[in-house]
């Protein structure tokens, strides 16, 4: 799809604004088809109809930005669980989230990657009382690019049950507010 040259403006002022107003349009049709649809469009001295001089050569990216980090990642011990929960980040273009977990704090031992959610929470594990495991997400979109990793959040399974009901209450309210949020 080539981009119509702009013609010279009209005198009349609103005619000038609406025609400026239908190639800014096609414009924003152009890269959104350009950026989105993974393919990079080149626009040529002139194509725009300005100076073209002053325009030279301009290469579209094929790719928009990363979505933003998740952020406030918890990590609640259970007996032999642990229960994770982040907030909400609000883009309507997010498909999930990349759930990763390992042994050590730097993640370079037994790094796995957990699961992929399409939720703000989620249950991890069988382990044994005393396990310490390191947890960090990230979202992802609909056209596979992913933000940066959370910092690193760790915790260590508990052995006692009064703990274990306390936690178990603490995260289904986490639970529970999360759920009401709206998904973008």
């Amino acid at each position: 799809m080539g981009l119509p040259l702009l013609p010279l403006l009209p005198r009349d002022p609103a005619q000038a604004v609406e025609m400026l107003a239908r190639h800014i349009r096609q414009l924003q049709a152009l890269l959104e088809t350009s950026i989105l649809g993974g393919a990079s469009q080149v626009f040529e001295e002139g194509a725009l109809g300005v100076n073209a001089a002053s325009l030279g050569r301009v290469t579209l990216p094929t790719e928009i930005d990363a979505p933003a980090t998740p952020t406030s990642l918890t990590v609640t011990p259970f007996l032999t669980q642990f229960g994770l929960s982040w907030d909400l980040t609000t883009d309507p273009t997010l498909v999930g989230y990349i759930i990763e977990r390992a042994e050590d704090a730097g993640f370079t031992v037994g790094v796995t990657k957990v699961a992929q959610v399409a939720a703000l929470s989620f249950v991890d594990g069988e382990f044994a009382n005393g396990t310490t495991r390191y947890y960090r997400i990230r979202a992802i979109r609909k056209n596979g690019l992913e933000s940066g990793s959370t910092p690193v959040v760790g915790a260590t399974t508990i052995s006692d049950p009064t703990s274990q009901l306390k936690n178990i209450e603490t995260f289904g309210k986490v639970i529970q507010q999360a759920h009401s949020l709206p998904w973008p």
